[in-house]
């Protein structure tokens, strides 16, 4: 069956390329880089034909059935590809680089204004995190240093420079900002599912930039005051360990709590604490 899938996953075909390539991520048992790659350039070409798409319906033909269908498979082929890779993640040799650049791609995939998309871009940014935590990366190196680094040769391939003015976020600039300012779509976003995940990352991400310094991880840092002042809002438990010099007040707002500061302290200030 799983060689059935790949052969179906790994040859075009509208009707059946994006339930193979879902089926081979839910039954295999083993995966190579090369069939990483494979899936990875599938999602790519689907990338720059859902961008073409995306121009032409931009110019008032979006009553189009033929672009506008097209433009729908191209989505359901990048949500499966997307979907696959993240299953197959953990079955990837650890020692294989591809780890690394899967959490750029990742960010690549929520910089996209889909919503079905995000949701299954978050998936695959909490899958890889969670496998690099679980080798080991982050116990001696920061979370930054060892993913500033991997994204260099990415440059030659992907325009980061262009994607960070497009979205007013810069990871040169403040790495830890501009993650969570994509993380924090995740709070808008209609599903409950996300939302919890988009908590669980963050949750996560607290934890991890916390590991190479050996300190409690509720510490206001100026390497953990991005996620402590996302998860404030709708983490008790933040909340509850973080000295806090505004109230809080819970309240119920498009499914998420609100802060309502009584401070003018600024963020800057908070660091230093």
């Amino acid at each position: 069956w799983t060689q059935l899938a790949k052969r179906f996953a790994f040859q075009h075909n509208p009707a059946l390329q994006y339930r193979a390539i879902i089926v081979l991520g839910c039954i295999s048992k083993s995966v190579s880089e090369n069939e990483i790659k494979h899936l990875l350039r599938i999602m790519v070409k689907s990338l720059e034909s859902y961008a073409r798409d995306l121009e032409v319906i931009d110019k008032d033909v979006r009553m189009h059935r033929g672009v506008e269908s097209q433009w729908n498979s191209d989505l359901t082929l990048i949500e499966a590809t997307i979907m696959s890779v993240t299953r197959l993640l953990p079955l990837l040799n650890p020692n294989s680089p591809i780890h690394k650049h899967i959490f750029w791609i990742a960010l690549c995939v929520l910089q996209l204004d889909e919503v079905s998309l995000y949701a299954a871009g978050l998936a695959l940014l909490e899958q890889s995190l969670d496998n690099l935590d679980n080798q080991g990366m982050f116990t001696d190196r920061s979370l930054e240093s060892i993913m500033m680094e991997y994204r260099q040769p990415l440059i030659l391939h992907i325009s980061y420079k262009q994607l960070d003015n497009c979205v007013g976020l810069s990871f040169r600039e403040n790495f830890h900002f501009a993650l969570v300012g994509h993380l924090l779509k995740g709070f808008r976003h209609p599903s409950p599912k996300t939302l919890s995940r988009t908590i669980r990352v963050l949750s996560m991400l607290l934890s991890i930039v916390a590991k190479p310094e050996k300190r409690d991880k509720y510490e206001v840092t100026p390497n953990s005051v991005a996620y402590l002042t996302a998860l404030v809002a709708v983490s008790e438990e933040v909340r509850s360990r973080c000295h806090l010099r505004f109230h809080v007040k819970p309240c119920q707002m498009m499914g998420a709590m609100v802060v309502e500061s009584n401070s003018t302290e600024s963020v800057s200030e908070l660091q230093q604490q």
